[in-house]
């Protein structure tokens, strides 16, 4: 699963140059330096070891800062509808992820994959298997093909059980 931890020395240079970044975006006064500043914060508790489940709340928080934001823009240019929350948007690329990386391993065909990742994560089988097959198509959002091919090359390094007990830690996000 993850890789080793970094030394006390390097964790510390990565928290302070990430600050760094964050007073820029302050100074600046950009509309991203509340995210980023949460960001350094998730990524602190991370590289020091802090369980994921202990971080996820602060994830999902900068990210509902993030959809926030993200809104108001689309707004100001005029532009309608709602598009999905990153919370949601993340889980389920993260659930596709997995039920390709399931399927790929032989042991599962699609409709099983897709309901194992669904009960371990709290996610509709349906829904799921939608956004995974608007992943095939190439028809989701460009964030969502972007991380995609980046959460199935990490699935494929990691054990099933491993990836089945990942998947509860998304619980939270998909409302």
């Amino acid at each position: 699963m993850p890789s080793k931890q970094p030394d006390r020395s390097s964790i510390d240079d990565m928290l302070i140059k990430s600050l760094v970044e964050v007073r820029r975006q302050f100074d600046a006064r950009e509309d991203t330096w509340r995210e980023a500043a949460l960001q350094t914060f998730q990524k602190y508790l991370e590289a020091i070891g802090i369980d994921p489940a202990l971080r996820a709340p602060i994830m999902k928080f900068r990210n509902e800062r993030a959809n926030d934001r993200f809104l108001a823009a689309r707004r100001g240019q005029g532009k309608t509808g709602t598009p999905m929350p990153a919370n949601k948007s993340q889980a389920l690329t993260i659930g596709a992820a997995a039920v390709t990386v399931l399927h790929e391993r032989g042991k599962h065909d699609i409709g099983e994959a897709v309901k194992a990742v669904a009960r371990a994560a709290g996610i509709n089988g349906k829904k799921l298997g939608n956004f995974r097959d608007n992943i095939n198509r190439a028809t989701a959002s460009d964030d969502v093909l972007k991380t995609y091919p980046e959460y199935l090359a990490a699935f494929r390094e990691w054990q099933t059980e491993d990836i089945l007990e990942s998947l509860a830690r998304v619980r939270g996000f998909v409302d």
